[in-house]
């Protein structure tokens, strides 16, 4: 039986939610796109997050995967999307940081009496209210307590790509229904 018969075959298995198709597309092609990955963000935890956080959406979308006749390149064109979104989350993220620093515009003083101020409690905290429990957590720990996405990551057992996009979702929710403050 050839290659292409078999990859056929296994992307069907896997349309078909079939654990064992998925453990054979996953040896297969792990390091293959861990490669890829790590070789356009040269950061190798990131490559890692990120390659789990594809796999895992492929495994959970699985029934409604397209028929595919080349698994390969359908798999680097999923995982170049989910790499270039996460670069762009992280720009946007970069982007609101410095926002939050240049908007502050004092030392650090100041800022602390800014965050405190009735003012400003009285139009944000009702807006971070609106969020999960989990975003208004991973905020705190983020911009109040100071901790980096790894560290949150590392608290909260979970990825540190899954915390960027918590904050990234959050500030975007909290950008779109902040009027004037």
């Amino acid at each position: 039986m050839s290659r292409f018969v078999d990859e056929t075959d296994l992307w069907l298995r896997l349309r078909r939610a079939d654990i064992a198709a998925f453990e054979a597309l996953y040896t297969q092609y792990w390091c293959p796109l861990f490669l890829y990955t790590y070789k356009v963000l040269n950061d190798k935890e990131e490559a890692k997050d990120i390659l789990q956080l594809f796999f895992i959406d492929l495994w959970e979308k699985a029934q409604q995967l397209p028929p595919v006749t080349n698994i390969r390149s359908y798999l680097y064109k999923g995982l170049k999307n989910r790499i270039l979104n996460s670069i762009r989350d992280q720009q946007i993220e970069k982007k609101h940081v410095t926002i939050f620093y240049e908007v502050s515009d004092c030392d650090e003083g100041s800022f602390d009496e800014v965050i405190d101020s009735p003012t400003f409690k009285r139009h944000i905290d009702p807006l971070i209210d609106t969020l999960p429990l989990r975003m208004q957590q991973v905020l705190q720990m983020h911009y109040l307590e100071d901790l980096s996405v790894y560290q949150i990551a590392e608290q909260l057992g979970t990825a540190p790509q899954t915390i960027r996009n918590q904050l990234n979702i959050a500030l975007k929710r909290i950008r779109n229904k902040v009027t004037v403050i």
